[in-house]
């Protein structure tokens, strides 16, 4: 080509947006700073921002009598002021209106309230009647994270990779070596090595994410989840029930 075109098709692809697209952009893109606002992104106390996202599993499971079962679908919520895991729901449905409300009946189970902002992505669960009905009821102010942006909700982004990471790699039967299905032989398949049922998993992921994780020291907090709300629970103008 003639240098001319040459200098034009430097300039159209210089742009990362241009060249692999706007998540590749928005992945290497600076992250931006608010420096002042009226109400921080995350809250002034517990329970005032929750965070809701879901994923599948990579991990094989069985029924009690040994059947092969498929994924499970694990929908976890986690309050962005603390970071603390609040809820988690695990079933083998898609992800539905139902899955996330019975998510928020985990969260009433476990802290006898609601939070007061729910913020999500823009799955159609997410936007069905009865989760915005349930959520006018109880006047919970239902947020959506703009598309292909997961810093938006990095709270439980993380809480979901760490669980995948920690825990679900280290279980017997786990499918991350499926990602590259093609050199997976028959002697390592994991669905030939599924040993866990629905009932253990659950357990194993509430151990993680209720006991071991938040008695953590987070580097941002300077002391553990637990220990953070508790002393934020102590400060003027932070009601205990909603």
């Amino acid at each position: 080509m003639s240098y001319t075109t040459f200098t034009i098709r430097v300039k159209k692809l210089k742009s990362t947006k241009a060249r692999e697209g706007k998540k590749k952009d928005y992945q290497e893109a600076a992250i931006p700073l608010l420096l002042d606002y009226v109400f921080p992104v995350n809250g002034f106390f517990p329970h005032d921002v929750c965070y809701i996202d879901h994923t599948t599993l990579n991990l094989a499971t069985v029924g009690p009598d040994g059947s092969e079962l498929c994924k499970p679908l694990f929908t976890l919520a986690t309050d962005g002021h603390t970071t603390q895991t609040r809820a988690f729901y695990l079933c083998y449905e898609p992800p539905s209106a139902k899955v996330v409300l019975m998510t928020l009946r985990d969260y009433v189970r476990r802290n006898h309230r609601l939070p007061k902002i729910l913020v999500v992505d823009g799955g159609k669960e997410f936007r069905s009647q009865e989760l915005i009905t349930f959520c006018k009821y109880y006047e919970i102010d239902l947020r959506f994270r703009p598309a292909g942006q997961p810093r938006g909700g990095s709270s439980v982004e993380r809480a979901l990779g760490a669980a995948e990471t920690e825990v679900i790699a280290k279980m017997e039967g786990n499918t991350r070596i499926m990602k590259n299905v093609r050199m997976v032989t028959k002697s390592v398949n994991p669905f030939d090595r599924a040993t866990w049922t629905l009932t253990a998993t659950y357990g194993a992921l509430e151990e993680y994410l209720f006991e071991i994780r938040n008695e953590r020291i987070h580097p941002s907090l300077g002391l553990t989840p637990r220990d953070f709300e508790s002393m934020r629970m102590k400060k003027p103008g932070c009601a205990n029930t909603s």
